[in-house]
């Protein structure tokens, strides 16, 4: 079923597929190392930016958007765009994807 159509032999595109996954699998785990890196490290910062009360933590009002951008930079969360403009041509989009400025 799911190759109908596309010319693909449904015994190829199996054989493609677990190649691709086999491919993608270590940069995968190390994406999601990442992620959770990043995570804990964020977690952290609001935890340290809480305050005790009656002996329980409440959130304190965190700092500044401008404050919160240059951790959120230093920790490596928000990069710096790399290339330049591109364009994606998808011929048959839905109408209300496309009507999207």
């Amino acid at each position: 079923e799911i190759a109908q159509g596309t010319g693909i032999q449904p015994e190829d595109f199996w054989v493609k597929f677990e190649q691709m996954l086999a491919e993608l699998m270590c940069d995968n785990i190390k994406l999601l190392d990442k992620r959770d890196q990043l995570q804990r490290s964020i977690d952290r910062y609001y935890r340290d930016k809480s305050e005790d009360y009656n002996g329980r933590k409440y959130p304190r009002v965190p700092g500044t958007c401008a404050e919160e951008e240059v951790y959120l930079r230093r920790i490596g969360y928000i990069v710096e765009e790399t290339g330049g403009e591109f364009q994606v041509n998808v011929p048959s989009l839905d109408p209300e994807i496309s009507l999207i400025p």
